[in-house]
């Protein structure tokens, strides 16, 4: 989907540390990514923490950039700074 713009980091503790240092430099990350088996309704089918690995190590290391359509070209460079300026 054209968007959301996410970053893949390598664990939680990179992605709540490349948050925190966004939100220092006034950009605004989130995280909102549950991996499909540990919903409710994946609960629902039986599935539990553990039954998709890979997925849910991946999960723990996205991160949505801000993306919008009236975000302005200084805007973006902006949160392309802040980003590169992040050393994990």
């Amino acid at each position: 989907a054209h968007h959301l713009f996410y970053l893949r980091l390598s664990d939680l503790a990179s992605r709540q540390r490349f948050i925190a240092e966004m939100k220092a430099r006034e950009v605004q990350c989130l995280f909102h990514y549950q991996p499909l088996h540990l919903s409710q309704m994946g609960a629902r089918f039986g599935y539990t923490q553990g039954a998709c690995p890979v997925t849910e190590q991946v999960s723990e290391g996205l991160v949505r950039l801000p993306f919008y359509t009236t975000m302005t070209g200084d805007e973006q460079e902006r949160v392309i700074e802040a980003a590169h300026a992040f050393r994990a």
